[in-house]
C-alpha cells in the first residue's frame, strides 16, 4: 500500500476521532481506512490506536506520530500548491492594502511592472495607514512597515526602514536640542497614532536599549501629515527616512539623538494562509522583492 496515503488517511482518523468520518471525509469505504492505518503501524512497528467498540484513542507513539504527520502533510501540501502555481497565469483582480505615504511614494514603478508582465490583471489598491485585517476587508495580501508583523499571517521580509528623530531648525532654536533621549520629556513630540510602541520611543544607547515616554503635543493618524507639522516648527518627530529623508538633504529638518539610532523596521508582504498562495499573489510580492529586497530606493 502507498505509505504517505496511509499517513494521511491516519491523519484524518486521529483529526475526526472516528474510522467511519475519516471514510466518509476521504471518500472510502470504513474497511478501506481500517487497512491503511494497520499498513501504517506495520510499517513503523508500532501501535497508533487504541481502538474499542465505543472509543479510540492515541497511544503515546501515536499521539507523538499525529503530531509530526501533521506539521510533514501541511508542509507537503505547502510545496505542491506552490509548484502548481508556477504553472499557472495570475489572473483577476489583485486586493492589497498598504500604508498611504510609502504606496503613493513608492509602489507606482511596481505597479507598472505588475501591468507589463499581466496586461489582463486588475488591481484594487486599498490605501490606509490603519492595519486592517485581511480577511474580514477581503484583501488578497498587505504590504506593511513595522518590526514584526501579525504572527498570524505569513510575511515576507523586504528592505529594512530606518526611524530617525527629527526636528526644524526653528524648534530647535526656540526650545533647544536634545542631547539624550531623557531629554525628550521636555519637548513638545509629535507622535504617530497606529506605531506599535505609541507613545515609548525606543533608542539605542551605549549601555543597551532606552525607552522614553514623550509627551505629544499632536498626534496624528497620517506619517506624512506628523512630518507636515514638524516642518512647521510644531515639535520633534520619530518617522521613518523614506518620508524625511528630502527634508533632512535639504536642511529643512535635522537629525536628532545620532549617537541613539533608533532599531530598524521593515518592509514585508503579508498575506493570510500559506496553503492558499494563489500565482497573482505571488507574482506580486516577486515583484516587491525585485524592487524592495536587497537594495531598496531610500536606500
Amino acid at each position: 500500500m502507498d505509505t504517505l496515503l496511509s499517513m494521511r488517511v491516519f491523519n484524518q482518523v486521529a483529526t475526526l476521532g472516528s474510522f467511519v468520518a475519516a471514510a466518509d471525509r476521504l471518500g472510502m469505504s470504513t474497511a478501506m481506512v481500517s487497512k491503511h492505518v494497520k499498513h501504517l503501524e506495520q510499517h513503523l512497528g508500532s501501535r497508533l490506536l487504541n481502538r474499542t467498540t465505543r472509543h479510540l484513542s492515541l497511544t503515546g507513539p501515536g499521539a507523538a506520530y499525529f503530531e509530526r504527520a501533521q506539521a510533514v502533510l501541511a508542509e507537503l501540501e505547502e510545496l505542491e500548491t506552490n509548484l502548481r502555481q508556477t504553472t499557472v497565469k495570475p489572473r483577476g483582480t489583485l486586493k492589497v492594502s498598504g500604508p498611504v505615504t510609502f504606496c503613493v511614494n513608492y509602489l507606482g514603478p511596481v505597479l507598472k511592472d505588475y501591468y507589463t508582465r499581466y496586461p489582463d490583471m486588475k488591481v484594487d489598491l486599498h490605501l490606509s495607514d490603519r492595519v486592517i485585517d485581511l480577511v474580514e476587508e477581503g484583501m488578497d495580501m498587505g504590504i506593511r512597515i513595522s518590526a514584526q508583523p501579525n504572527p498570524t499571517l505569513v510575511a515576507r521580509r523586504l528592505g529594512p526602514i530606518k526611524l530617525r528623530l527629527v526636528g526644524s531648525p526653528a524648534y530647535l532654536a526656540a526650545q533647544g536640542t536634545p542631547q539624550t533621549p531623557e531629554d525628550l520629556v521636555d519637548h513638545a513630540c509629535i507622535t504617530y497614532t497606529y506605531s506599535n510602541s505609541g507613545n515609548a520611543w525606543q533608542f539605542d544607547g551605549p549601555d543597551g536599549p532606552v525607552t522614553v515616554n514623550v509627551h505629544p503635543r499632536l498626534r496624528v493618524n497620517n506619517a506624512e501629515m506628523a512630518t507636515r507639522a514638524a516642518l512647521e516648527g510644531l515639535g520633534l518627530t520619530l518617522q521613518p527616512t523614506i518620508l524625511t529623508q528630502p527634508y533632512l538633504s535639504s536642511g529643512q529638518l535635522v537629525p536628532l539623538l545620532c549617537d541613539y539610532p533608533r532599531p530598524d523596521i521593515w518592509l514585508y508582504a503579508v498575506y493570510p494562509n500559506r496553503t492558499h498562495l494563489t500565482a497573482k499573489v505571488r507574482a506580486f510580492i516577486d515583484l516587491l522583492v525585485e524592487h524592495f529586497g536587497d537594495n531598496p530606493p531610500w536606500n
